[in-house]
């Protein structure tokens, strides 16, 4: 069975992860972990989103990554079989906040 975190346990956990806050999830209204990422140009933002999507796969756990306009990457975080937050979010939030890009020289 998944432990949900309490409010209090998201709480402290938050303090672990820079940048990253709770929100509701737009689809299905569960709280999750939200992050906006914004990049150079629409082609690192892909790059970024790609490594995103190994690193998620290689973990087995797989967030919402949305692309907004040509530069933002949204990554949206939470345990389905919770149906909330667990340790496993805040792991991957970390896994995620290390993923680099290299950029391309111009």
């Amino acid at each position: 069975m998944v432990h949900k975190l309490t409010r209090g346990e998201v709480r402290a956990r938050l303090r672990g992860i820079s940048g990253w806050t709770v929100r509701k999830d737009e689809f299905s209204g569960t709280p999750s972990l939200h992050k906006e990422f914004k990049f150079k140009d629409f082609s690192e933002a892909m790059r970024f989103a790609r490594n995103v999507g190994k690193v998620a796969e290689d973990y087995e756990h797989h967030p919402d990554i949305h692309l907004i306009r040509y530069n933002n990457v949204v990554i949206t975080i939470y345990t389905h079989l919770a149906n909330g937050l667990t340790a496993w979010d805040f792991q991957l939030a970390r896994l995620i906040d290390k993923v680099k890009i290299r950029r391309k020289r111009q």
